[in-house]
Parts: structure tokens; sequence; C-alpha cells
């Protein structure tokens, strides 16, 4: 479930005028790097985005959680329930229910996802690679699953990045917006992880 579900407009516990100052500024940082730093060419052997050094601690010290969980989830509903397992011990430790807490909590789980995500997009990359060389010699026509993929992860890249902002700007000026920034980032790499693994195990 989305970590902003269940969250009120109201400001999280204790934030400062620095503590938003900061989560605006880790922002602006992290917006130009989900696209640029990935060039096209890139695109067809890694997806993944660069951890930010703002997440780093916190990635360092409770990435091994979401890790392990995806690791032994034995399917997709388990793998779904790892979703939010790694931020909500973040949290829970001191300094997590403020808003810069929050926000690098969950910037720390989209990190992981990102990496998982980067996993995901090889290997089904491969199986639709290998597909479409079994089906080539006699259906070419239809032996465009991996630059269909391609494609697709471009445009998702771009919605993803829309949809976050759309997320940040839906509070206005109000402080939960770093909060809602990251919490689409975190969410909506997460469930595109999970996708793009279903894809080749629909077929295995």
């Amino acid at each position: 479930m989305p970590f902003l579900a269940g969250v009120k407009a109201a400001s999280p516990q204790k934030s400062t005028a620095g503590d938003v100052a900061a989560c605006d500024t880790y922002i602006q940082a992290m917006k130009p790097m989900n696209i640029h730093t990935l060039a096209l060419s890139a695109l067809a052997g890694s997806l993944a985005i660069t951890p930010a050094s703002a997440t780093e601690h916190e990635v360092g010290e409770f990435g091994h959680l979401l890790d392990a969980c995806y690791a032994s989830a034995t399917d997709a509903q388990a793998r779904q329930a790892c979703i939010g397992a790694m931020s909500t011990v973040c949290m829970d430790q001191d300094g997590g229910q403020t808003t810069l807490g929050m926000s690098s909590c969950l910037n720390a789980e989209a990190e992981v996802w990102d990496a998982l995500l980067n996993k995901e997009y090889k290997g089904t990359r491969a199986w639709m690679t290998a597909a479409d060389a079994d089906e080539a010699e006699y259906f070419p026509d239809f032996a465009r699953r991996a630059e269909t993929l391609l494609a697709a992860q471009r445009a998702w890249i771009v919605f993803r990045d829309a949809q976050c902002d759309l997320a940040f700007a839906l509070w206005g000026s109000g402080s939960m917006r770093s909060i809602a920034w990251a919490d689409c980032r975190m969410q909506i790499t997460a469930d595109r992880t999970l996708e793009l693994r279903s894809m080749r195990e629909a077929f295995e």
C-alpha cells in the first residue's frame, strides 16, 4: 500500500524549514538525474539510476532488508509484500518521522528498487532477445519483443518523472511535497520492477 495512503494533509512531526529546504534541494538534484544521465544507448543494457549520496547511509544500513525480502520471495504476492518494508524500518529510527527523515528513507528504498529493476530489466530483455532469435527465421515480423521492451521502458521513464512531478505539485508549498515525490518514486519503481519480472515469468 502506498505510504501516503493513510497520511493526512498535516505536516510531519518536528519538521523545520531547513528540513524542507534540504528535501527540495535533493529533489531538484535528482530530477535531472532521472533521465539525462541515462543515455538512450545505455538503455539497451542498463536502466538503474545512480544512487544519490543523500541516501547512501540509509541504503547501506537498511538496503539488505529489501534485498533479503526480494530474494526469499517465492511468488509475485510475496514480492509485492516487500514494497515499503525497508522504508518502514528506516522511519522507525530516531529522526525517521521528520520530513527529511521520511523523504530520505523513501528515497533510499527507491534506490534499492532501482538496482532490482536493473537486474529484472536485463533478465527480461535477455529472455526476449532469445525468444526473438528463435522466431526470427520463420516469423521475422513478430520477432520484436526486445526492441519493443526498450521503447516501452523509455516511455516508462518519462511517465515516472511526470507522475512524480505531479505528486510533488499537488501539495503546493506544503512540506508533504518532498515526501509525496519520494513515495511516488519508490512505489512506481517497485511496481515496474515486479512488472518486468512477470513479463518473462508468464512464459517460463
